[in-house]
Parts: C-alpha cells; sequence; structure tokens
C-alpha cells in the first residue's frame, strides 16, 4: 500500500464554498478540509492547473474565509483544490473552523 504523501490531514468539515475563476459555482458543498486544501463534492467548472478564489462558509458561523487555490485534481465527481498563498490570518480561521468541528464530535 501506498503512503499518503500528504502534509496536512484532511477533516470532513459541514460547509460549502464558492468557486471563482473563468466559471463560477455557488455553495458547492466541502467534502473535507485541510490546512492546505479542500475537496469538494459535484462535477468541476475548471481544469488541472486552474486558479481559483474560494470562498468557505461553514455550517452554524456567520464569518467566510477567503483564500486563493489551484485545481490539483478533477474527478467526475470531486475537484481537489490546494490552497496558494495563504496569509497567516487564513490559516488561523482555517484552524480554528478545524478544531471546533473536531470539539463538536467528540461531544456527539
Amino acid at each position: 500500500m501506498a503512503k499518503d504523501s500528504r502534509s496536512h490531514e484532511r477533516h470532513p468539515i459541514p460547509a460549502r464554498v464558492d468557486v471563482f475563476g473563468a466559471h463560477v459555482a455557488l455553495n458547492q458543498p466541502v467534502a473535507d478540509l485541510s490546512l492546505g486544501g479542500c475537496c469538494v463534492h459535484g462535477p468541476s467548472i475548471e481544469s488541472c492547473g486552474a486558479e481559483v478564489d474560494l470562498t468557505l462558509v461553514f455550517q452554524g458561523d456567520t464569518n467566510a474565509i477567503s483564500v486563493r487555490g489551484s485545481i490539483v485534481r478533477v474527478d467526475q465527481d470531486e475537484t481537489g483544490i490546494q490552497f496558494i498563498k495563504v496569509e497567516d490570518e487564513q490559516k488561523w480561521a482555517i484552524r480554528k473552523q478545524i478544531r471546533a468541528m473536531a470539539q463538536a464530535l467528540r461531544r456527539t
């Protein structure tokens, strides 16, 4: 079995994302999130290598996180997006959402 080469652990997060590139896809469900990127459910509107602007919106939170990304994987039903040029404030906000979801899951 091949070792997973990801630098960041992926987490299932109840979130939606708006994707802005050559095309626009609004309110797409997020399959998982990490400090390095996210996986989006649904057919891709961009091809591998395309840079996009993302707005992540988390369930139960009124704050959105805007971040730049690059399409790294396109499957029939999912798109993998790697975050690029991420500022410390954006990393902190993503980490906060991951921790909040982990705490909520531990309570259930």
